[in-house]
């Protein structure tokens, strides 16, 4: 057993190498910080508020800052230092990070925690739980690589009273390497700009580079989102991804600022959220697209609705839903699935038996209910209910529906009708008229008869009364009487022997 469970330990400690090597070391001011960031794999824990000077902190292996709740403080009136992440995997957490530069006049493609274009492909930014204020252009400036942002509040406000003052939260993009990240749970508020031809935002994304920004608050701006497909076009595509968050900008809430002949493809998705502000191209080019699927907007997006959805107009906001219903024009049948186009028209054609036909179909539907139920039952009183050639048109005619998706069919039927059977099944017939398949069939609190199915064809509503064979038990007073018997013969036969026994004694 010893042996088992030290090959075990072994087993584990080569499969985890960066837990067993992680070193956490105390740090309680600049130079220990200095000095444990050199080391990789080590996790410097502030025990203490750290106070920076001098140069930049440049990262170039594994490490993990974890502030433990304290505070690291740049320089106020000096803009050069800030962490420059250059390899490996730098992980900051826990902390609070103000006073980088905020009060001197904005430097271009400044950034607390920068990654730059020349830095590893490899290279990876995982911050979480941080409070960033105070500092210069950006808190994070980000151009190679990978990176998780999560749980952090970015206030873009700072002390400087300057006419060049420009600071946005978060900066993407920009660079040879292809920059990929998302940014979760997190605020980012107050982004300013005092020169008139520049405007600044809370999330910048330039060329090469993909980003997915979810759940995250951006207020107090005047832009939210960002994408730039005009300076830097030839680095790369770029797509953004934007999911649950709510943004409120004094201008726009996203945009995309183009040029007629950008080289690069600029692709934003937006599949949910709350948009206050304008949702725009700025000089598109035919690179460009804008495409929601989801969410309410303060400005008419329905150019920019992605076919599969609908725009509707509620009290001044604008509400982008899944397209998921078509029905027919009487109402009574309704076809349901995901994202469904928009020109898609729904077709039910109700088809027509002879008495004798429909004789014949019903005893082939009730022998496969029987069959696919394994005879467990017995069917009285069937009926066909309906019989239906169910198909979806687009303006180039019949749309085949076939794969693993499924759709959901729903029969709107006289209540009458309804009322007369205890169980419904859907018959699924080919193009050569024989009963193939039986469905599921749900009788529904709106009265209507629904089934889920991959594909169209003919289908018929059988409406029964099913009831449960009972197996018969054996009499169980015969048994009892019958063992009962055999017991008094028992007890006789002992009886008599036991009188012979005694008589032979006396």
């Amino acid at each position: 057993m010893k042996k088992r469970l030290c090959g075990l330990l072994v087993l584990a400690v080569a499969l985890m190498p960066s837990l067993v090597n992680a070193e956490e070391v105390v740090v309680n001011n600049e130079k220990d910080l200095r000095s444990c960031i050199e080391v990789d794999n080590n996790i410097c824990k502030l025990d203490a508020d750290i106070i920076l000077s001098g140069e930049k902190i440049v990262i170039d292996n594994n490490v993990t800052i974890d502030g433990n709740g304290n505070n690291i403080f740049g320089v106020n009136d000096d803009a050069s230092i800030y962490f420059e992440i250059v390899d490996g995997t730098f992980t900051i957490k826990n902390v609070n990070v103000s006073k980088f530069g905020g009060a001197v006049a904005t430097v271009s493609r400044n950034g607390i925690f920068k990654i730059p274009s020349e830095a590893s492909k490899n290279v990876k930014l995982v911050a979480s739980n941080l409070k960033i204020t105070d500092f210069n252009r950006s808190a994070f400036d980000l151009s190679s690589g990978t990176f998780d942002i999560s749980n952090v509040v970015i206030d873009c406000s700072n002390s400087n009273t300057a006419s060049t003052i420009l600071t946005k939260g978060i900066l993407v993009g920009v660079g040879t390497n292809r920059v990929v990240g998302t940014i979760v749970d997190s605020t980012i508020t107050n982004s300013v700009s005092k020169y008139d031809a520049w405007n600044t935002a809370g999330i910048e994304v330039y060329n090469n580079a993909e980003v997915t920004v979810k759940n995250v608050n951006i207020n107090k701006v005047k832009l939210g989102v960002s994408v730039d497909n005009y300076y830097y076009d030839t680095y790369g595509d770029s797509k953004v991804i934007v999911e649950n968050s709510t943004i409120t900008a004094d201008q726009d809430a996203l945009r995309i600022y183009s040029k007629e002949d950008a080289q690069s493809k600029t692709n934003v998705i937006i599949n949910s959220g709350t948009f206050t502000g304008n949702v725009k191209y700025v000089n598109k080019s035919n690179n460009d697209s804008i495409v929601i699927r989801g969410g309410s907007y303060s400005t008419d997006v329905k150019g920019m609705v992605d076919n599969g959805y609908l725009i509707t107009e509620s009290n001044g906001k604008y509400i982008v839903t899944s397209n998921n219903k078509i029905e027919t024009e009487d109402g009574n049948v309704s076809f349901e699935g995901n994202a469904l186009p928009n020109d898609w028209i729904l077709e039910v054609i109700e088809k027509k038996l002879e008495e004798a036909e429909k004789k014949e179909f019903l005893t082939a539907a009730k022998d496969l209910i029987l069959k696919n139920n394994e005879n467990k039952f017995t069917i009285k009183d069937a009926e066909m209910l309906g019989i239906f050639d169910i198909n979806v048109k687009d303006s180039n005619g019949i749309v085949t529906i076939e794969g693993t998706d499924k759709y959901k069919i729903s029969f709107k039927l006289d209540e009458k009708l309804i009322s007369k059977y205890n169980s419904f099944k859907i018959v699924y017939i080919d193009e050569n008229g024989d009963v193939k398949e039986t469905y599921d069939a749900t009788l529904n609190e709106d009265g209507t008869i629904s089934f889920e199915t991959s594909h169209l064809s003919t289908y018929s509503i059988v409406g029964y009364n099913a009831e449960t064979i009972v197996e018969k038990n054996p009499n169980t007073f015969d048994g009892i009487g019958m063992y009962v018997a055999l017991g008094l013969i028992s007890l006789m036969g002992l009886t008599m022997a036991i009188y012979k026994s005694k008589r032979k004694m006396i």
